[in-house]
């Protein structure tokens, strides 16, 4: 029972982890929106934006622009 209420506490954890990963994810989504609307004005679009799960509730971003 022990391990079985343990195991449940990691999935509830993993479950949270991957939601604010979510909602960090749509933030980001909307920042560049915004700031590529800007960036047309000087000729400046995000071409391309990788995200990767670095750990359980890290991520690595990486925006590509072109000029």
């Amino acid at each position: 029972v022990k391990m079985r209420e343990h195991v449940i506490e990691q999935l509830e954890e993993e479950i949270q982890a991957k939601q604010r990963l979510i909602y960090e994810q749509g933030h980001l989504i909307h920042i560049l929106e915004n700031e590529n609307r800007v960036d047309e004005s000087i000729e400046c679009r995000v071409e391309s934006v990788s995200i990767k799960s670095v750990q359980r509730d890290t991520m690595a971003i990486t925006i590509y622009r072109r000029y």
